[in-house]
């Protein structure tokens, strides 16, 4: 059963702000304890999922600034999923 999720970039937890620029490529990364079997990982920004995958590669735009951004994982219950801190998006 997965029982922690962090969302990091660049190997470093984000867990209050993620400052981005706009129209840039960011790569994000969702790191799950061990589990078995193995995670299903969503993303979403606000309500809204971005893709699924323990990476996400994405360029955000001026409509994401102020969102929320995080991961969710589970594994044996899909409606009981956990999830990441949930930083907002400061897009410059």
């Amino acid at each position: 059963r997965v029982t922690e999720v962090v969302l990091q970039q660049n190997n470093q937890n984000i867990t209050d702000i993620l400052t981005v620029t706009s129209a840039e490529l960011v790569t994000l990364t969702c790191i799950t304890g061990a589990s078995r079997p193995d995670p299903t990982i969503d993303w979403y920004t606000g309500s809204q999922k971005r893709g699924s995958g323990p990476s996400l590669t994405i360029a955000f735009s001026n409509m994401d600034h102020n969102e929320t951004i995080y991961c969710q994982a589970y594994n044996i219950d899909p409606s009981n999923p956990v999830s990441s801190a949930k930083p907002r998006l400061f897009v410059q």
